[in-house]
Formats: C-alpha cells, structure tokens, sequence
C-alpha cells in the first residue's frame, strides 16, 4: 500500500478497520456509513428510507460510475443507486453459470458434473482466450473499462468507484505471477482456481499443510497482480490528469481482508468471524487539504463516506452511524463496533453477529465455528494482523472470573452491548429469493 498511495501523496491509516468481515454487510457500511443492522434486508434499501454516496453526489450534479464485479455490490442488490455509469456489478456469463450450477443439489451426481465441467472444460477453453478469461473481471479489465469512460466523458465533478475483486477466492492469477512464486504443486491457472475456490468454501477441511501453504502462496501472488495494476492505473490518472492530487479526493481501501489460518477456523472470510487478517483493511485517502502523513490511531470505514462527503462539501445524510472528520487526527476512536449478518439454513433467519476493538489491543466479538456460536475476548498486534491470541471463549455472554481478562470481558461485552448482543438470532424470517440464496452461497455467505 504504502509505494502505490506514495504517488498520490495521501494520508495513510495503518489501523484501520472495516465495518463487518464480509461484503454483504461490509458495502453498507463503506458506501452509506450503515451498519447492516440497521434495515431489514439483504443489500441496500430501495424503499427510498436510506441514502448512499453515489445518491448524494448525483443530486449535486457528479457524474457517476460503479465498476465492479461483485454482484453483491451491484445492480442486483439496489448498490446501482445513484450510479449512471460503468457495468454496475451485472454478474457475467461465467457467474451466471455457476449460479445456475449451483441451484443444483450439490449431493446429487448432475451437479457434480456440472461443477466439473464448469472449472474443467468450459473455464480452460475461456483461459484460453483473451479478455473475459477470470471467474471475476480482473482488475486490468475493470481499470480499462473505468478509463474509457473517463476518457470518453471528460467529467468536470465525477465519483468513480473501481472494486475489484482479484483477491477474492478463487485466487486466479495470471500466469507470469504464478510463475514468480513457489508453489508446492504444480498447478494450471483454472485448476488452480478450482482448488482454492473449493478450499475456502470448504475452511481448508481434510487439507495438507502443503495445500493450505498454496492457498496462501496464490493469494499472495494476487495480492502482487492487484499492487500492479493498482499502480499502473493511478499513473494513468495522473498523467491524462483525471486525478490532480491539489484537487481532488481518491481514496484507497478494502472492505475486508482474508484469514488463511485453518486453526482459526477460516479459510477466507466466513462463516463470521472478526479476526485481525480479515478486519484490519487498507486505508489511504487524499484530499487537497490534507497533507501526507500517516495517523497510527484506530479508525473505522464507517467514517469514510460521511468524511469524503465533508471533503467536497455535499451534504451528510441523518440516519447514518458514522462521523464526518475534517482533520485527518480526528478519525480515530478508542472502541469501534463492527456487525455481520448470516442467513441462517433453512429458516431463513438472520444470525447477527457482532463485536468491538479497543485501540489498546483487545477485541471481543461473536463468531460462527465449526457450525456453534460463541463470544471470544482477544488479543492483537496491529503490526503484526496474524499475531492474534485467542484468551477466552464462550457459548454465552459469561466470561473469565478473575484477571485482567476478565476486566476486558466485561468492558468490551458492555461496549459491543450497547449497540446489540454478540450474538443475535433474529425472530422474523427474511424474505430471499432463490437467486439471492444462490448469490451467497456462490461466495460462501450462507451454508
């Protein structure tokens, strides 16, 4: 992060966390500063009741763009509103397959086909040609499509949102960067897809060390195609002057991270859990009237819309849970919530779960494992995301009885309380349709 946002002479954020730990519940946060807690649906509102960046800029006369191929941040889930331009999330042929593979039952012999030819015959014949070659667009796609847009309108005032989705399971990348790293098995692109895309969705189940080691070696080399074409990307802005960093406000970050540690239970980013890998994010944003620098103090991307908005003078919506900052050294917060909500098999109930960091290292959060819940009281290293020590675990809300520990339970248990429990079922089922379920299953969201 640090040599790609050098370019744009930004204020970094170190310790920064994300909202929620995955993308159905973290977009609410990132684009209408909403935890998903507050409405009862999966997406964003389309009932008029909430409001997210892209309406507010649109209402004062921006130009608007959403690139992405994340259908959960899309046109499918109400993301598109306020958005005029760019492919608005509209999920491609090969995501259409799979959905439509993945109504199947998955016991049954005819899916088991299907999955297979899917990853082993039709997906080697598109690897093979050019372009549209990925499950999801890659970010060299979704940069060039942002780019002639930008070129073609010649925006005066314009909101562009590039989300890419390049380190997202399946780890598919490109050919020479899998070259550049070491791999215990050798793997082609497409089967190297499938086998991380079936690791993650499975949390590394039944995996060698050396499998759960090349899961890791391919998010890492993703991790290094997407640094690049990041790169490259903003030093195209720069030079055809769509980005003057006097001027304008761009701003770089993630809605959340992965964990790719079996022992905790995760292999990506679900079921719901809040460890360090998965919600310490990236975060660089510049403004012209900040200068470089970094702020080492815990901050939150629930802040982030209402603080861009402050930037250029729109307007803040009421009804939303974040803080606008007009000083950089004013985001940060001593305790910060996240919340993600689960659609519960069968029933249809949303599970929730939530948790709270404090910025002097302990965490205490709801998480899902191994198909139980339970509230754990943690300790981090914000230097250091993997070095997270589990102290204490519990069915209920009932902590340890003495210590430090103890102390920390009860404090952060009364911080996370006092916007919801831990853990949460809720009593009304929630209206999904077919295709919703099957959206979420396709990224591992519901069981």
């Amino acid at each position: 992060m640090a040599d790609i946002a050098n370019s744009i002479d930004p204020v970094v954020f170190p310790n920064t966390v994300s909202s929620a730990s995955q993308t159905i519940s973290a977009m609410p946060g990132l684009s209408a500063s909403l935890y998903h807690d507050s409405f009862p649906t999966w997406g964003f509102p389309n009932d008029g009741s909430r409001t997210n960046m892209a309406e507010v800029l649109q209402n004062e006369g921006y130009e608007t763009a959403l690139f992405t191929d994340n259908y959960l941040f899309g046109v499918q889930y109400n993301h598109d509103r306020g958005f005029t331009s760019g492919n608005l999330g509209r999920p491609t042929l090969k995501k259409r397959l799979a959905v439509k593979l993945k109504e199947r039952d998955t016991t049954k012999p005819l899916f088991k086909l299907g999955e297979w030819t899917y990853f082993n015959l039709f997906k080697p014949v598109r690897d093979a040609m050019p372009g549209d070659e990925t499950f999801y667009r890659s970010a060299e796609d979704l940069n060039a499509n942002a780019m002639r847009w930008l070129d073609r309108e010649q925006p005066e005032t314009f909101l562009c949102w590039v989300h890419y989705m390049d380190t997202h399971h399946p780890f598919e990348p490109p050919q020479e960067y899998m070259e550049q790293f070491e791999f215990n098995e050798k793997r082609s692109r497409s089967e190297l897809g499938e086998f991380t895309r079936k690791a993650c969705k499975s949390n590394g189940e039944g995996l060698l060390q050396a499998e759960l080691e090349d899961v890791d070696t391919a998010y890492d080399a993703c991790c290094a195609y997407l640094h690049d074409e990041m790169t490259r990307f903003i030093d195209e802005l720069v030079e055809k002057s769509h980005f003057d960093p006097d001027e304008d406000i761009l701003v770089l970050t993630s809605d959340h991270g992965q964990c790719l540690d079996r022992e905790k239970g995760v292999l990506g980013h679900t079921p719901p859990a809040f460890w360090e890998e998965i919600m310490n994010v990236p975060l660089a944003i510049s403004r012209p009237d900040w200068g470089a620098g970094t702020v080492d103090g815990q901050v939150n991307l629930i802040d982030m819309m209402p603080t861009v908005l402050d930037a250029v003078g729109a307007p803040i919506p009421d009804d939303i849970d974040g803080e606008p900052s007009s000083d950089p050294k004013e985001l940060p917060v001593s305790h910060t919530t996240f919340v993600s909500q689960w659609l519960s098999p069968g029933d249809g109930e949303i599970q929730t779960y939530r948790g709270v960091r404090s910025e002097d290292g302990w965490k205490l959060f709801g998480r899902q494992i191994d198909g139980e819940d339970e509230v754990v009281l943690t300790k981090y290293d914000v230097d250091d995301p993997e070095n997270e020590e589990l102290i204490y675990k519990s069915r209920g809300t009932t902590g340890p009885r003495s210590g430090e520990a103890a102390e920390r339970w009860d404090d952060l248990l009364e911080a996370v309380e006092a916007h919801g429990p831990a853990l949460e079922i809720g009593d009304d089922a929630v209206e999904t349709s077919t295709e919703v379920r099957e959206h979420l299953k396709s990224l591992g969201y519901v069981e």
